[in-house]
């Protein structure tokens, strides 16, 4: 990753280039240095125009800093739930919490409790969460054999009264 990033921060990087302007645009270097693109439709590259002071080496500002930290931030790690195939349990490096969000590692936020995935600061909460989802698939499958049984019980009788 390092050699990504002191690409991205070289201050002879150039921005917007394609075959229409090979040369692009020079990079300002009083600005963010990550590159971000337009909402039009053709998607043209530039310089993300906020001020710098933030990130690796403080050439980013604050939302892409989130993508680059700063040498020496400490690492964090959250456990995600699957809902999805087995329900595991993944560790994996974050940038931050709030009440409703998880920040990655690359700057996107996911919900800490979503449709498809359930997020927690500790490895025996995420285990927690898993053990009762099983308990609870469990009772649900003992509570439709119970079911089952007794369908199975009235058919068998009522071929006996014939």
């Amino acid at each position: 990753m390092k050699k990504d990033v002191e690409q991205i921060i070289d201050p002879g990087r150039r921005y917007g280039a394609w075959a229409g302007f090979p040369k692009g645009h020079a990079r300002n270097v009083d600005n963010c240095a990550e590159q971000v693109y337009s909402n039009d439709r053709e998607m043209r590259s530039y310089q993300c125009n906020r001020k710098k002071g933030h990130g690796y080496r403080g050439e980013f500002c604050k939302q892409h800093a989130l993508k680059y930290p700063a040498l020496g931030t400490p690492v964090v790690y959250a456990y995600r739930v699957s809902r999805w195939a087995d329900g595991g349990i993944t560790k994996q490096e974050i940038q931050g919490w709030t009440k409703e969000f998880v920040t990655l590692k690359n700057g996107t936020r996911e919900k800490r409790q979503s449709q498809h995935d359930s997020w927690f600061e500790t490895f025996d909460e995420a285990r927690e969460f898993v053990l009762s989802r099983a308990i609870r698939a469990i009772k649900s499958a003992q509570k439709t054999i119970v079911t089952h049984e007794a369908l199975i019980e009235r058919w068998c009788d009522a071929e006996d009264v014939e």
